[in-house]
């Protein structure tokens, strides 16, 4: 074998261990186990991972809420350092967020383009990586590390940023399934409301003659029509009522919450 040949197998064999190994950190994130429920705990988990296995000091996960607004979803420390406040870079996360992106800052308390930042002084940072989440429709989120000691080149970079990519699409996911089941509740609330549209006509009709009795008997000062049609009037109120706040009961999107229960009593 010449030494192009034993150069080129050792590239390869490189290549393919690499490859291999971000493919069973990509399966230690825990991403497909991802619901709306439980978003929270799995992103803490699967962001301890990659702290572990980058080597950094801290970690956080920050998306953006209903509002448009950043928030930090997920933490992660190695040691004692920045537990009591957030190390991440305001900076580094605007330019991701801003571009989409993958930022490594190396030497970073000396890095010309972030030089001022308040963050990298404070807590003696000298390597951070921050990469975005990407959904179908936008930038969601970040995905920050940093460290004091380890150092990362563009290789580390380019595995956070495919592991962003890769949480992007499970979010998405996620998003997606929460949304086709609001789409099936709609419908379903659709649906029984055209089935109670006859019923709802037939109390409509009721207090509408009821309601014409009552008016009458104001008029001509006939008190005991007056009580006979609010005996008519108030049931169907009532139940006019029933059926409204039960529609819109049934509409609202309510979290699932897990409980211990007899299963045996259930069947």
């Amino acid at each position: 074998m010449t030494e192009s040949s034993k150069e080129i197998s050792v590239q390869n064999a490189t290549a393919a261990n690499t490859g291999g190994h971000t493919f069973c950190m990509l399966n230690s994130l825990g991403l497909d186990s991802l619901t709306t429920e439980n978003t929270e705990n799995v992103l803490n988990e699967a962001l301890s991972a990659i702290v572990e296995h980058f080597g950094a000091d801290h970690g956080y996960i920050v998306l953006k809420d209903d509002k448009g607004e950043l928030v930090n979803v997920a933490s992660t420390y190695r040691g004692e350092q920045g537990e009591a406040q957030m190390t991440a870079s305001d900076a580094v996360i605007d330019k991701v967020m801003e571009t989409s992106a993958a930022v490594l800052v190396e030497n970073a308390m000396q890095n010309p383009e972030f030089v001022g930042d308040v963050s990298f002084q404070r807590f003696n940072i000298g390597t951070a990586i921050c990469v975005a989440i990407k959904t179908s429709q936008s930038t969601a989120g970040v995905i920050y590390i940093d460290s004091t000691g380890s150092k990362w080149d563009n290789s580390h970079l380019e595995v956070l940023d495919f592991i962003g990519r890769y949480m992007g699409l499970a979010l998405s996911e996620v998003r997606w399934q929460k949304k086709q089941r609001e789409n099936k509740r709609l419908i379903a609330t659709g649906t029984a409301a055209l089935q109670l549209s006859h019923s709802v006509k037939n109390m409509l009709q009721m207090i509408g003659g009821a309601a014409e009795i009552v008016d009458f008997g104001l008029r001509t000062n006939q008190i005991h029509r007056v009580k006979k049609s609010w005996e008519i009037l108030k049931p169907n109120l009532e139940r006019m009522r029933k059926y409204t706040l039960e529609m819109l009961d049934y509409s609202k999107d309510r979290p699932i919450k897990p409980a211990n229960c007899n299963f045996n009593r259930i069947i």
